[in-house]
């Protein structure tokens, strides 16, 4: 069973308001998806940048990356098609990618495999660091 600190946590009115709104853009998608609406204008999203908000995390609190895991979760049970979200994805060079390399990347695009892994690795460290929050004993101990 899950219990939460009862210390209150330090959220600036900044990244409250950046987690409302990954969580509005996430409903957003979602009702889209499922009511079918009309969409009248789009998000355009860099993909790159969004993976790496959660891949380095650099101090984020926990909330505003469960609400950026929020979104990419309905984006990909949408198979990051959606009239809401255009996905733009820069290379380094500042060039678009278009083509994936291999047939991995094919299979998981506009995701590389390399985005996959770290993307996999963030998210398991973000769940033992939500764990070691919520229950403040180390890992080992047990």
């Amino acid at each position: 069973m899950w219990s939460f600190p009862s210390e209150p946590t330090d959220l600036s009115s900044e990244d409250a308001l950046l987690s409302s709104g990954w969580l509005l853009a996430a409903s957003l998608l979602i009702y889209q998806h499922r009511y079918n609406t009309e969409v009248h204008q789009t998000l355009s999203l860099d993909l790159r940048q969004v993976l790496n908000a959660i891949i380095f995390r650099n101090k984020r609190p926990v909330v505003l990356l469960v609400s950026i895991v929020q979104f990419l979760r309905a984006i990909l049970r949408q198979n990051f098609s959606s009239p809401l979200v255009t996905i733009v994805q820069n290379t380094a060079q500042g060039a678009t990618q278009s083509q994936p390399s291999s047939l991995e990347d094919a299979a998981l695009h506009p995701l590389t495999t390399q985005q996959v892994f770290s993307l996999a690795v963030s998210l398991q460290n973000l769940l033992v660091h939500v764990y070691l929050q919520v229950y403040k004993t180390p890992v080992l101990e047990q």
